[in-house]
């Protein structure tokens, strides 16, 4: 026992030194030291020697009410060679003209957005304004619209044009599975145009590349249930496992005119089910932390310093889920990670809220976009430590939260087929 204190004791002074990625670089799992075997349990000053697993708060959070919890407990690990993947990925898409960057494909959008809300929509929301897709893409019972992000995230400063992501899944367990895929939205006045990319990773070898779909199991696409774009980074929820990462400056170019029932190099080409585009994942996370999380939503806090990503979760039968601050190093927007490459939120709420979709963080103000609240319908809460959360009216199916600066406007996505929008309201 006094062994392990004193390596605990010298580990727990090592936390107070902050690692930043320059180049960023995820450490595989086989390369931690033994220190960071024992279960870490967050942020400096927390030591685990052994001691009981996680345990929530006792009394409760009241609900519709916010309260600081301790941030001890929580981990992730990051897993990946950035580097050498990112090799892979240039010599990949050399076989159809090389790597594009996100940004440069708004002159190959493919598809028409629409500004005709449901008028019920704009009655319970009065300053709602958005864009709907086309009739395929709203009506689609395959995939699901949860996701979203833009260049107000991408960026620190303000730039042009702006561009909104949003991430989909595939519902269901039909053979091909796609996974998940994104879509490159431009809005130009009352609408607008976008495009959808695939999502994938990459195995086998630099000679020989086995093309995966964004999967959570064998048998179920990854649910992609938040998303924030800091270029060139691409952070994607993944439930159970934290976070999958994407590079979007470079973008595979993808045939067109082979199988779209087939994800995998051919002879002259690259089959994506069809799609023109896709981006492969770069880096993963796994928890580590002896408290595990549930990632159903990201966004991102440029308020704190560093700044932040804000995750929460999606609790259908409890308003005691959480949501997380996790810092990013200002400089590359990579996650800020400990001495052993751990990552560990700074900031951690309990909401009070049941059936979170979404989070937004602003100094100490928060914003929770919530489902099934009233008769069906999403109710967009805005709470703080001080009082009972406020509840606003929100379109029904709401999902994640995105934070226009230059507009000051809150965006999500709506889900449902035949109801599907991208919508905002002023945030104040």
């Amino acid at each position: 026992m006094r062994g392990r204190l004193a390596r605990g004791l010298l580990a727990w002074a090592a936390l107070a030194v902050l690692g930043s990625a320059a180049p960023p670089r995820a450490q595989p799992l086989e390369s931690k030291s033994e220190f960071s075997q024992l279960s870490w349990p967050g942020s400096p000053g927390c030591i685990d020697l052994g001691g009981p697993a996680c345990e929530r708060p006792t009394p409760p959070t009241p609900p519709h009410h916010l309260r600081v919890e301790s941030s001890c407990g929580f981990g992730l690990t990051l897993v990946g060679d950035v580097a050498a993947t990112q090799a892979r990925i240039t010599a990949l898409a050399a076989r159809t003209g090389g790597t594009r960057d996100l940004r440069t494909l708004t002159d190959d959008l493919d598809r028409t957005l629409r500004p005709d809300l449901p008028a019920q929509w704009r009655q319970e929301v009065r300053t709602l304004t958005g864009l709907r897709w086309d009739a395929a893409d709203n009506n689609d019972p395959r995939w699901y619209p949860q996701g979203i992000t833009g260049s107000d995230d991408a960026f620190a400063t303000e730039r042009d044009p702006e561009l909104l992501l949003v991430s989909w899944y595939q519902r269901g367990r039909r053979w091909p599975i796609h996974g998940a895929r994104i879509s490159l939205v431009q809005p130009q006045g009352e609408g607008g145009a976008y495009r959808h990319l695939l999502l994938f990773s990459l195995a086998g070898t630099a000679e020989a590349p086995v093309l995966q779909a964004a999967l959570s199991r064998p048998d179920r696409a990854l649910h992609a249930s938040g998303m924030v774009w800091l270029h060139p980074w691409l952070y994607v929820a993944d439930t159970r496992n934290g976070l999958r990462i994407y590079d979007a400056s470079r973008v595979v170019p993808l045939s067109t005119d082979g199988d779209a029932g087939h994800l995998g190099v051919r002879p002259g080409g690259i089959d994506g089910f069809g799609y023109a585009y896709g981006l492969v994942e770069v880096a993963r996370t796994h928890q580590v932390g002896t408290c595990p999380i549930r990632f159903s939503s990201l966004s991102l806090d440029r308020s704190t310093d560093p700044p932040a990503l804000v995750s929460a979760e999606y609790q259908r039968d409890t308003d005691q889920g959480r949501a997380f601050r996790w810092a990013l190093d200002p400089q590359t927007g990579w996650l800020r990670t400990d001495t052993w490459g751990e990552v560990h939120p700074h900031t951690v709420v309990t909401t009070g809220e049941r059936r979170v979709q979404g989070a937004l963080s602003q100094g100490d103000r928060w914003w929770f976009s919530a489902s099934n609240q009233l008769a069906g319908r999403c109710l967009l809460y805005r709470a703080s430590t001080v009082g009972p959360s406020l509840a606003v009216p929100w379109p029904r199916g709401c999902e994640d939260l995105y934070l226009q600066r230059r507009t000051g406007r809150l965006w999500t996505v709506t889900e449902h087929p035949g109801q599907r929008a991208l919508v905002s309201v002023p945030l104040e």
